[in-house]
């Protein structure tokens, strides 16, 4: 009777038939808009932007954990606030990936990763199915990944293979780019290290979106009235304590005090639940569509691969957008149609 569904795979029903409109009558969702924030509000919408096919519970920016004693051995700023203004300068970031990767550490996990992070507040299509991730921000990203590379900071390995994991037990990764339930997740990999990590912002000034949870009606439940008013509690009068490590997509519960004194043990007690919906009130989520997955692993493949060979930005931006258009021709004609319709 009721859909949990990632942003990441939302394309594959936002642009189909089979999930209730919660703008109908017997929902009437409309009423809770003004409350609701606005990039979640319309991430939830049909591709052609005239239903609400599911609301988004809540939203992870993406954040930088770092391990805040080995940047103190180091000589580099171990306070979540110093830190993320010493890594507002690019040279900044990559003087402690260069001196890390002298002992086998590194601030990094794939070289492609830094163009991700840097640019991960856009969607791949504007709102006419037009793609658009080819700007100066991903020329300067690109050009900032050219310099790590040729400093040899990535290991070209992360913490979802076993050797990544043997490498994060033994203190090689310094430094991990997550969504905001990245802590959690570092306390089950890593126990032994609670106490040593550390949450902030993003290198280089940038302000990113990994994901949010969108709950849905499908059309042929047969308990609509009881999954609108599961939804209606949840979303809208059930203020978990429990629900941290992401932002809720309705306002009245963001800002709450007893939320943002939250102390994270991992984190050395850090108030971390502060630091996310600060980070989230500066980063906007984007709508998605059915093509998002396919197109990214071709932009993955073709930055790591550009990056690989030495061509220059505007080469690997302009091989990109041709390959997009060219692959995906039909599948962007068909949209289009649909947002016409």
């Amino acid at each position: 009777d009721i859909l949990i569904i990632d942003s990441n795979e939302y394309g594959e029903f936002n642009s189909i038939n089979g999930l209730e409109n919660l703008l109908d009558d017997k929902y009437n969702a409309t009423k809770y808009r003004e409350d609701y924030d606005k990039e979640l509000w319309e991430l939830g919408k049909s591709i052609d932007k005239s239903k609400l096919l599911g609301l988004p519970i809540a939203s992870a920016p993406i954040v930088t954990y770092y391990r805040a004693d080995i940047m103190e051995s180091y000589g580099f700023p171990s306070n979540p606030k110093e830190l993320a203004e010493f890594m507002r300068d690019a040279n900044n970031w990559l003087e402690i990936g260069k001196k890390l990767k002298a002992d086998d550490k590194y601030i990094v996990q794939w070289i492609g990763e830094i163009v991700r992070i840097s640019t991960s507040d856009m969607a791949y299509f504007d709102e006419n199915l037009e793609y658009q991730r080819d700007n100066e921000r991903f020329k300067e990203a690109i050009e900032i990944a050219r310099k790590g590379r040729d400093l040899g900071i990535s290991p070209y390995n992360d913490i979802w293979s076993d050797t990544g994991i043997k490498m994060l037990k033994e203190d090689k990764f310094a430094m991990l780019y997550l969504g905001s339930w990245g802590a959690s997740e570092l306390e089950t990999l890593v126990p032994e290290q609670k106490g040593k990590w550390r949450v902030t912002a993003l290198p280089f000034g940038a302000y990113g979106w990994n994901n949010a949870s969108i709950i849905s009606i499908p059309e042929n439940s047969g308990n609509k009235d009881a999954a609108w008013k599961f939804i209606e509690y949840y979303i809208f009068k059930h203020n978990d304590k429990n629900r941290l490590g992401n932002v809720s997509g309705y306002l009245p519960f963001r800002g709450v005090e007893e939320n943002l004194k939250h102390k994270n043990e991992f984190l050395g007690g850090q108030e971390d639940q502060r630091v996310y919906e600060e980070l989230m009130s500066k980063t906007q989520e984007y709508s998605v569509t059915p093509l998002d997955k396919a197109v990214f692993k071709l932009w993955d493949d073709i930055v790591n691969e550009g990056l690989e060979n030495g061509n220059k930005s505007d080469e690997i931006l302009a091989n990109i957008k041709s390959q997009v258009n060219s692959k995906f021709s039909k599948e962007i004609k068909i949209l289009k149609n649909k947002i016409k319709v």
